[in-house]
């Protein structure tokens, strides 16, 4: 290698290389190739790296979305725990009027969104099974609210007792 190098700068225009400068020659130009990226390693460095760009995209979309519906349950259970400190303040005489609580509400999807959480109230007796004396004196209520998040149906749902007498009057017999 060094004798063709030696032959350029002294200005050999004769190209008559021994065999064994020519091996050197053609060996180091083969090293320098293999030093270089070919065309089949460029395409596939690039698939992965347009999977890798569409798999974080795909994380960014599925993390917006869990923030989303966290959201929107953290919603929900707002309305729930209003509702029913709403029902803590009725008194007994009002909790069993079919006009003082109304069945049906709605409440907005969010600040100015077109959707709305829709909700039920429902008044029932409570049964206890192994207590019927307290049957006509305890009844149950239960607020569900529903909305609709991307074509999916979702409820929340919470229960609680309302007494006739309140809770210190109770014993157990």
């Amino acid at each position: 290698m060094a004798n063709i190098l030696l032959r350029a700068q002294e200005g050999v225009s004769s190209w008559d290389f021994s065999g064994a400068d020519m091996k050197l020659f053609l060996n180091h130009r083969l090293n320098r190739n293999r030093l270089a990226f070919t065309l089949i390693d460029t395409v596939i460095g690039m698939g992965v790296l347009g999977i890798a760009i569409v798999s974080l995209f795909a994380c960014f979309t599925f993390g917006f979305n869990v923030v989303k519906i966290s959201r929107e349950d953290l919603q929900a259970t707002h309305i729930l725990q209003e509702k029913m400190e709403t029902i803590r303040l009725y008194n007994w005489a009002q909790i069993n009027s079919p006009n003082d609580i109304p069945a049906t509400f709605k409440a907005p999807f969010g600040t100015n969104a077109p959707n709305f959480f829709q909700g039920i109230v429902v008044i029932a007796n409570a049964n206890f099974d192994d207590k019927p004396v307290y049957d006509s004196e305890i009844r149950k209520v239960s607020v569900t609210v529903s909305w609709t998040n991307n074509f999916l149906r979702r409820a929340r749902t919470a229960s609680t007792f309302v007494s006739k007498h309140g809770l210190l009057n109770y014993t157990l017999k």
